[in-house]
């Protein structure tokens, strides 16, 4: 299954009944944390001071949600870039129920999954697949980034290898650049766009899709 998201509050009254039926105590999580900026995060001690259970900046947002669910801390296992290796992961999906791929940049995601070589264990992962902005995009094959404040000019990507209809435009605005790179993705590939902004996601289970909230299909 894979799980598509705008944000990270799915904890909200939104999503929490739809997302109850696949997270709850018993839930172990794998997060993923490569989305990062190489100049924000340039070592292991800048990993840790974002990432850290106790003192990083951003873990009590990223693990936020889960909790609301009930899951325990010590079920929430991270993948650090700069200690792990393909083998720790491949021991740790061994029991692993959720795989999460936070925000930020989708190729930094792929570009360091595959220095790692670390796409194959990804790819062949038969639980739930969880990801939400940079974490969503990534996850569809053949998926395209729009230009914004951090992308100058439109681009396509290959992502994982689990969703092949489809790509997302998260962070949906409506703005001229998303329309067109929507609009450019779709005559290029004959693919279809779901357009995610807050408060939507989308999951998809034995080829079934499921949209949830403000998600809907791009019809231009």
């Amino acid at each position: 299954m894979n799980v598509l998201l705008d944000s990270s509050n799915f904890h909200e009254e939104w999503a929490f009944e739809r997302f109850s039926k696949f997270i709850d105590q018993t839930t172990q999580i794998t997060v993923i944390p490569f989305a990062f900026h190489e100049e924000w995060v340039k070592d292991n001690n800048e990993w840790y001071e974002c990432y850290d259970r106790f003192e990083g900046k951003f873990y009590k947002d990223i693990v936020n949600s889960f909790l609301h669910f009930g899951v325990c801390e010590a079920h929430i296992r991270w993948i650090n870039y700069f200690e792990n290796t393909a083998i720790d992961l491949s021991e740790l999906l061994k029991s692993t129920d959720i795989i999460y791929f936070i925000g930020g940049f989708p190729d930094m995601t792929i570009s360091r999954l595959i220095e790692l070589d670390m796409m194959e264990s990804i790819n062949a992962f038969e639980g739930i697949i969880m990801g939400w902005s940079a974490g969503a995009s990534m996850q569809s094959a053949k998926y395209y980034i729009a230009p914004d404040k951090y992308y100058k000019i439109y681009s396509r990507h290959i992502g994982l290898n689990h969703i092949n209809d489809f790509a997302v435009q998260v962070h949906y605005s409506g703005a001229t650049e998303q329309i067109e790179s929507m609009r450019k993705f779709i005559k290029d590939t004959g693919l279809r766009v779901y357009t995610l902004e807050r408060n939507s996601a989308v999951i998809v289970k034995d080829d079934q899709l499921e949209l949830i909230g403000n998600a809907k299909e791009y019809i231009g």
